[in-house]
């Protein structure tokens, strides 16, 4: 496939949903989950290299979300049709502020949440927050002492890392549990 136009690729995505997402709507109907194998169609050749570190994290994080879902006339990066949640990964090349603007205006209005995530941050590391604290745990701090000394990171890596925004988007709209949630720590993620 790496041959095809553009045109051609977007094509190929939007029959593909068009043959699964009938299916996969009826059975989020009948039992409120989906089973969909991402792999069945080969994405990730597709895939910017901030979108697939995006997707690496929401497989890792587990999020019910389709990569280049169509919706409203546009492919969304990331998107979960049934809760209208969608992930976009915006790289300086393809991203225009005042286009997503109005593209975002528009999705909202038909009762989607999108969250943006500027490429920068999609490559960005740090350390996960809950590993800091079980090491501070370890060391023999007590669970409220180790929660004040990993605050300050545990804040940057939810609002400034694709990892985090992506565990923020399932605190806040799938009730993943979370010791920063629990202990008023954690504010959700920016839209």
């Amino acid at each position: 496939m790496k041959d095809e136009t553009l045109s051609e690729r977007f094509a190929r995505i939007r029959k593909h949903y068009e043959a699964e997402l009938p299916r996969m709507e009826a059975e989020y109907a009948r039992t409120g989950r989906v089973h969909f194998d991402p792999y069945r169609l080969d994405f990730t050749s597709d895939m910017t290299p901030i979108e697939a570190r995006t997707w690496a994290d929401i497989r890792c994080a587990g999020l019910p979300f389709f990569p280049q879902l169509p919706a409203l006339g546009y492919f969304l990066d990331f998107a979960d049709p049934f809760k209208k949640i969608a992930i976009e990964c915006d790289g300086k090349q393809w991203h225009d502020a005042e286009k997503d603007a109005k593209r975002d205006a528009r999705l909202r209005a038909e009762g989607w949440t999108v969250y943006r995530i500027p490429g920068s941050m999609c490559t960005r590391t740090l350390r996960r927050p809950v590993d800091l604290l079980i090491e501070k745990q370890e060391a023999g701090y007590s669970e409220d002492e180790a929660l004040r000394l990993v605050r300050a990171h545990a804040a940057e890596w939810f609002a400034k890392t694709s990892e985090g925004i992506v565990e923020a988007i399932g605190i806040t709209h799938y009730g993943f549990e979370s010791p920063f949630a629990a202990a008023g720590m954690f504010v959700g993620p920016a839209r």
